[in-house]
């Protein structure tokens, strides 16, 4: 099974970790997967990829002065050189997604587009009208549209009333076992103080409430913060914690092995109004974290309200209060949600059952056999 994956970019960002799981994981739990990846900006994936045997094409490079017309006269010529040797299209992101439909046309694929977000869910396809064409266009025109979570196929099928699928993300558990069990080894078990972890994305303003953290983390001075992150807002929010007075809370930028930081962590906590479902959730309940979220559909249609984690209204810095309370002077109800939390990830999102539901579909319209897995 050949598949051709299409992105936007190879930088940080969710998708482009999922696409890579996808890539790196398939030979290692026995799927017979052979990958192509073409991305329209370069980044830090296409080096992971590329040294485990994954072929990566990058259409623009830093410093490229290419027109518009002369990449885009590139990828048809890619694409049809990798006609013979593609059996599905696979497209992440919404400017992925219309590479996708391009492909499709040219070499006559089955197209699978991959959805995180759609337009009624987050406000960041508003602010960028190019992106919500690009999603529209790529929704109507594929094969079938894979959604990662029960709310966004909701979403989907209501608008589009088109083919879709469920297809969680997935986490591969015994590799991050193994990161948790070298960090706890290099611990030297020395009392700190309390201590909270969120992981975000920090290109947008908006698309995690760093904010609200921030005014929390004021109220709670006996408490550290720690934001994980890079992006061009980082110097905003780092201004931003110092008019309010946030002393404790520290941004680190970006890390490679979050598990560095989740392993220290007593609590993770994710505000966001505009995320689908995000895989920093599942790294922080991999690693029996307990997780403090956002009560929107996207988070409670997955994780259930003190029993997998604690769900607070967005902007309610007393509710979010209260729950980081919980945790903090609650050890069993942080070992219940943690416990409980971990065992549903074994269940319904381990990485195994992500790869499994891929390779299915890609069988299923690709009309190839499929192998016993």
């Amino acid at each position: 099974m050949n598949v051709l994956f299409l992105t936007v970019g190879l930088g940080k960002g969710g998708a482009e970790k999922i696409l890579s799981e996808i890539c790196l994981k398939s030979s290692k739990h026995g799927l017979p997967l052979a990958s192509t990846v073409i991305s329209f900006t370069d980044g830090p994936y296409r080096n992971i990829l590329e040294n485990s045997g994954v072929r990566c094409r990058v259409l623009v490079r830093k410093n490229a002065p290419l027109t518009v017309a002369i990449w885009f006269l590139t990828f048809v010529l890619l694409i049809i050189r990798l006609k013979k040797s593609t059996d599905i299209i696979h497209a992440f992101t919404p400017k992925g997604g219309l590479l996708g439909v391009f492909a499709k046309f040219f070499i006559s694929k089955p197209l699978v587009y991959s959805v995180r977000c759609t337009p009624s869910i987050s406000i960041l396809f508003f602010k960028k009208p190019v992106s919500s064409i690009c999603h529209t266009i790529a929704a109507r025109c594929a094969d079938i549209v894979q959604c990662n979570s029960k709310y966004v196929k909701q979403e989907v099928d209501k608008k589009y009333h088109i083919s879709s699928c469920l297809a969680p993300n997935g986490i591969d558990l015994a590799e991050t076992d193994s990161k948790i069990k070298a960090k706890q080894n290099n611990n030297n078990g020395v009392k700190k103080e309390f201590s909270i972890l969120t992981i975000c994305n920090l290109r947008e303003k908006n698309e995690k409430d760093i904010k609200t953290i921030i005014d929390v983390a004021v109220k709670l001075k006996s408490i550290s913060f720690a934001v994980l992150g890079a992006g061009k807002y980082l110097q905003y929010f780092v201004r931003y914690a110092q008019k309010q007075g946030a002393e404790n809370v520290c941004f680190v930028g970006y890390q490679e092995n979050v598990f560095d930081y989740l392993t220290k962590a007593d609590c993770y906590i994710h505000l966001t109004s505009t995320e689908g479902f995000s895989n920093s959730i599942l790294e922080a309940m991999a690693a029996m974290v307990p997780v403090i979220a956002s009560n929107i559909p996207q988070i409670s249609g997955l994780f259930m309200d003190k029993k997998h984690c604690l769900l607070v209204e967005n902007k309610n810095i007393p509710a979010i209060i209260e729950a980081i309370n919980k945790i903090k002077n609650d050890g069993s109800l942080s070992l219940f949600l943690a416990k409980n939390a971990r065992s549903l990830l074994e269940k319904e999102y381990s990485i195994e059952q992500t790869l499994k539901i891929n390779y299915q579909m890609y069988c299923d319209f690709a009309n190839v056999p499929k192998t016993n897995v």
